[in-house]
This record gives C-alpha cells, sequence and structure tokens, in this order.
C-alpha cells in the first residue's frame, strides 16, 4: 500500500440531507466508515515511516560496530606482530647465549 495521502480527500465526502432519516443515518455512517479508514491509513503511513527511521538508526548503529570491530581487529593484529617480534628476539638471544656458554665451557 502507498502512502499518498493527496489520494484521499475527506472534504469531497459531503453528506446530502434527504428526507428520510434512515438515508441520513447510512450516509452518516458511511462519512464516519471513511474516517475511520482515512485515519488508518494516516496511522499507516506514519508507522511506515517510523519503520523507515529505525531501519536507518539500526544500519548506522551497526556500521559503527562494524568499524569498532575493525580498528580492534587491527590492534590486536598490531600487538600480535609485536609479541611475535618479541618472541624471535627472545629466542635469538638465548640462541646466541647458548652458543656462548658452550663456546666458553668448550675453551675452559
Amino acid at each position: 500500500m502507498q502512502c499518498d495521502t493527496t489520494s484521499w480527500h475527506l472534504r469531497d465526502c459531503k453528506v446530502v440531507l434527504v428526507t428520510s432519516p434512515v438515508e441520513v443515518v447510512h450516509q452518516s455512517c458511511v462519512f464516519d466508515r471513511l474516517c475511520l479508514d482515512h485515519l488508518e491509513f494516516l496511522f499507516f503511513c506514519l508507522m511506515q515511516a517510523k519503520a523507515k527511521e529505525r531501519e536507518k538508526e539500526l544500519n548506522r548503529q551497526f556500521a559503527e560496530k562494524e568499524r569498532q570491530l575493525q580498528e580492534n581487529q587491527m590492534i590486536v593484529a598490531r600487538k600480535l606482530g609485536e609479541a611475535e617480534h618479541r618472541v624471535s628476539t627472545l629466542q635469538s638471544g638465548l640462541s646466541a647465549f647458548s652458543f656462548t656458554d658452550k663456546v666458553l665451557s668448550y675453551i675452559m
């Protein structure tokens, strides 16, 4: 259903006075039903607009969370790289120390 309020003109709904009170009541009921239909249509349009606004807000929040996640992943990757570098440096130092220790024990 398309929300086009310009197609609904309640002012065009005129109650024609007739001599029979039953016809007047019937026309009044029809007019009331048209008014209710129009209000329901406007409410539907309002709900659709709010749903679209909410969807946009949720998409914005999702994009922000995704950006934060990517930043955190980059930080973790950088720290992992630093830790791997430290480990390799420590292993190199340990190997050099071990080699020096073996050389000294061989010389003595």
